[in-house]
């Protein structure tokens, strides 16, 4: 083998050599990348990355910005004790006014129990000045009775003489007299409706009748009363035979000095002769008030 085979065959080994060498440090170049981004990746995710800006801001700016922090601190404060200062003020309004409520409450209570004693008080003196008026008017005032009665037919009409007396301590005046009489058997007679007075009951019976005094006695009245109509002889023989009963009342009524209205009441139920008549109260109550 010449020379110029031997060294081409050395140049070929050693560029294969070296041809090998940069294969492995290029495997190992690419390998240390593939595991550098390897790494990279699983850094980027576990964690995100961070990003640091830094502002650079001028003294003028930086110096109005802490006056206006200042005046938004002082004005927090002020607004701060401000609300504390309402509050505490809301407080003491509402001590105040319920101090006032319960002032107002009891002296509403105190007013209350005053007006009812009051009204009470005024009730007790009304009804005591009602009870002087009631005893003075019943103290001071006529009282009227018709009495002692007797029936009998006069000229051939019934008849009843009675005495009127005033055993008040005050005249009986404006005194109006009124009568009434029917026939009828005894279990249908009732009472009489009286009729307005006229003839000789308004013009010839006495209008006042005075009363007695300390000394002397009431003096009664003589009075007599005679029917509208005279009786028919069947009538005066039922009469007599006591089949009907003659029933005859008479109603006097009269005012006292302070202008109240009262009455006097009679009323008798007959039969029998002339002259001599039975005769009864009738069995209703007479009005005498």
């Amino acid at each position: 083998m010449d020379i110029i085979t031997q060294r081409f065959i050395a140049i070929s080994n050693k560029l294969v050599a070296e041809l090998r060498l940069l294969r492995n440090g290029i495997e190992k170049i690419v390998g240390a990348v593939h595991d550098a981004e390897k790494a990279q990746n699983q850094e980027h995710q576990q964690q995100p990355p961070i990003v640091r800006a830094e502002l650079q801001i001028p003294e003028a700016i930086e110096r109005e910005r802490e006056k206006r922090d200042d005046r938004h601190y002082r004005l927090q404060k002020w607004l701060t004790v401000g609300t504390w200062l309402a509050f505490a003020a809301a407080a003491i309004y509402a001590g105040i006014a319920a101090a006032q409520w319960r002032t107002m409450n009891k002296t509403y209570g105190e007013i209350r129990m005053q007006t009812i004693a009051a009204s009470e008080a005024a009730g007790a003196a009304k009804s005591a000045a009602v009870t002087a008026d009631n005893s003075l008017k019943q103290a001071f005032r006529p009282r009227i009775a018709l009495t002692s009665p007797r029936a009998s037919i006069t000229d051939g009409k019934l008849s009843l003489g009675l005495q009127a007396v005033n055993y008040g301590t005050t005249s009986a005046r404006n005194i109006v007299w009124q009568q009434a009489t029917e026939l009828g058997v005894p279990e249908k007679l009732y009472r009489l409706r009286y009729k307005p007075s006229k003839g000789i009951l308004e013009t010839s019976y006495p209008k006042e009748i005075p009363p007695g005094n300390v000394v002397t006695s009431p003096s009664p009245i003589d009075l007599g009363f005679y029917a509208d109509k005279n009786l028919l002889q069947q009538q005066i023989d039922e009469l007599v035979s006591e089949k009907v009963w003659a029933t005859f009342s008479v109603l006097v009524t009269y005012e006292d000095d302070f202008g109240l209205t009262h009455h006097a009441e009679t009323c008798v139920q007959s039969c029998g002769k002339a002259g001599g008549m039975r005769w009864r109260y009738c069995p209703w109550s007479a009005r005498n008030d």
